[in-house]
């Protein structure tokens, strides 16, 4: 109902003959669709919703505390995620783009996006110092180590927060506005 009540904003400051000049764009332009790390897919649960919301917004989905799996079981889940979304043919943000005005880099950027649908990420609030590095990480203690969320071998967060803040900040923005 929120989602739809800023597009129902949108729709009635475009429509007035003088517009409010401080008018903010309140639409949702993506939703970051968290799936718990299960290791069996989607739930029925999810892809009912997943199906709901993506006529609305940009769904990315992403299996959250991706560190409660090893990567073998990360790798399964993924896979089986993946081809949930295939079957019930979900409406996801799969990085879009025109063939015949995307560049050599983009296309690539775009195609390894899609390959790691969906995405993994390890949050964590904690700052400590790295006894390894000497340096400052976010991250989770554990009896046998540390993980760090930026750590690109076990989480996808800095592809996600590079995708979202930087490099298809922009794409997301206009494929709302224009579907």
């Amino acid at each position: 109902d929120y989602i739809r009540h800023q597009y129902d904003e949108i729709l009635l400051e475009e429509s007035r003959v003088r517009r409010n000049p401080r008018f903010k764009d309140g639409r949702v332009h993506v939703c970051l669709y968290l799936i718990q790390p299960t290791g069996h897919g989607l739930k029925e649960m999810d892809v009912e919703f997943m199906k709901q919301l993506g006529t609305l917004v940009n769904i990315i989905p992403i299996i959250c505390k991706s560190d409660s799996l090893t990567l073998e079981e990360l790798k399964q889940n993924k896979k089986l995620i993946q081809e949930d979304i295939t079957r019930f043919d979900l409406p996801i943000y799969n990085f879009p783009f025109d063939e015949d005005e995307i560049s050599q880099e983009d296309y690539e950027t775009n195609m390894y996006l899609r390959s790691l649908i969906p995405l993994s990420i390890i949050g964590s609030n904690d700052v400590f110092e790295d006894p390894e590095t000497n340096t400052m990480i976010r991250g989770r203690k554990y009896q046998w180590g540390t993980i760090d969320e930026e750590d690109s071998n076990l989480s996808d967060f800095v592809i996600l927060r590079n995708t979202l803040l930087i490099s298809h900040l922009h794409d997301l923005k206009e494929y709302t506005h224009e579907i």
